[in-house]
């Protein structure tokens, strides 16, 4: 039987459950609400920026979200 995707409330963030040689695991992971709970959050603690580090898999959500918020600023060094 698949796992099923649950959303927690309290953390704001996704997670699901499956069992693997008799162990439950636990995985919480990232979606668009997420996302846009921790960048409003960053926001309405008046944080000047936020800085992202993605492993291995794009994550066109994030990016999304976060243009829809904010006004991006490329800075060159």
């Amino acid at each position: 039987m698949g796992s099923f995707i649950q959303y927690d409330q309290t953390a704001q963030s996704p997670y699901y459950n499956y069992w693997q040689n008799n162990t439950e695991h636990e995985v919480w992971f990232e979606d668009a609400r997420s996302i846009q709970a921790k960048l409003l959050l960053a926001k309405e603690y008046g944080l000047r920026g936020i800085s992202v580090w993605n492993i291995m898999q794009y994550f066109p959500q994030l990016w999304m979200v976060l243009n829809a918020l904010f006004e991006i600023e490329k800075i060159c060094g």
